[in-house]
């Protein structure tokens, strides 16, 4: 029924408004065009790299000029626009329990501006596993989780709402993180 009015109306799909991410959320981490990128900031326990793209689709760390390996880059790339949610943590955040305290692996995109496709840089911060008792309040059951954030997710209370990826995702992308890395460091 419409307000106050005698007629009655059938509705179907109708449902209460909900403030829980999970269901409203987009399993997506992130959405972008991975065919854009054109930069890649990596940073890891204090070591930062900046890595560029020329016209010709060689990397290069911007510090020392040295060509970064092709192949993570690009696994790298394509782990980032793939990455999904497995679940949204319903524990409260907790920077150092979560491993968001200065030892997360923080990689920034950016890709070509004003092209079709473009998109502003997207920050992708990857914590620490799931400890065992969160997965268990979590309904995690045994699946080793990974936290992960992205952009400003922020709940009502002001505090950030954290991802959870499955630590197979997680491990592929440190993975290929630490390999650009060590490849850099190696060639200096």
């Amino acid at each position: 029924r419409a307000g106050g009015e005698q007629r009655v109306y059938g509705a179907n799909g109708l449902g209460a408004v909900t403030s829980d991410p999970r269901s409203w959320i987009a399993p997506s981490l992130v959405d972008f065009d991975a065919t854009l990128v054109t930069q890649i900031e990596l940073d890891i326990a204090g070591v930062s790299v900046v890595l560029k793209s020329n016209d010709k689709g060689i990397w290069r760390d911007t510090a020392k000029n040295l060509e970064a390996p092709r192949i993570p880059i690009e696994q790298l790339i394509g782990e980032a626009s793939n990455l999904v949610l497995a679940d949204i943590s319903t524990t409260f955040f907790d920077a150092q329990a979560m491993g968001f305290d200065g030892e997360e692996v923080r990689v920034t995109l950016s890709g070509k501006p004003k092209v079709e496709g473009a998109f502003e840089p997207i920050v992708i911060i990857l914590g620490a596993n799931e400890g065992l008792m969160q997965r268990t309040q979590s309904n995690g059951g045994d699946r080793t989780r990974q936290y992960v954030r992205s952009g400003a997710w922020m709940r009502d209370d002001g505090k950030p709402w954290v991802g959870l990826v499955d630590s197979e995702a997680g491990g592929r992308f440190l993975t290929n993180v630490l390999t650009i890395l060590s490849s850099i460091i190696q060639g200096s």
